[in-house]
């Protein structure tokens, strides 16, 4: 089974993405915490849209409904990364540094599963 059309759908999301964060970075440092917060949740918002779309086509074909799995693993695996972190951590008692820091762990995690995602789905 090729996951042509469903990777191709993921991988221009993550690019529009990457576009949009290039093209809107904030040239005051004080700003960037605040953006980073933003793009996290500007990426997972796209990732759920692009899981709709794949639960419409799984309806009709087989692939969305294998690319869906996928994409659900592996987000699910990133949501439980940043959960026991929060937990480990106690979340509601970290410094401004701390909470920057954990920002871009996550960030930069969510991202780099979705290329992970991207080359999983290539593979089958």
């Amino acid at each position: 089974m090729k996951l042509k059309n469903e990777t191709k759908l993921l991988n221009d999301t993550l690019k529009l993405h990457d576009k949009q964060v290039d093209e809107h970075f904030p040239k005051d440092e004080s700003q960037v915490h605040a953006y980073s917060e933003a793009q996290y949740m500007d990426l997972f918002s796209m990732l759920q849209e692009v899981t709709k779309a794949y639960e419409f086509l799984a309806k009709f074909k087989k692939a969305p409904l294998k690319a869906l799995e996928i994409l659900v693993t592996n987000l699910n695996e990133h949501s439980e990364m940043v959960n026991e972190i929060m937990d480990e951590t106690n979340y509601k008692t970290w410094t401004k540094e701390q909470d920057e820091h954990y920002t871009g762990v996550f960030y930069y995690d969510l991202h780099r599963t979705v290329e992970e995602t991207i080359e999983e789905m290539k593979e089958v």
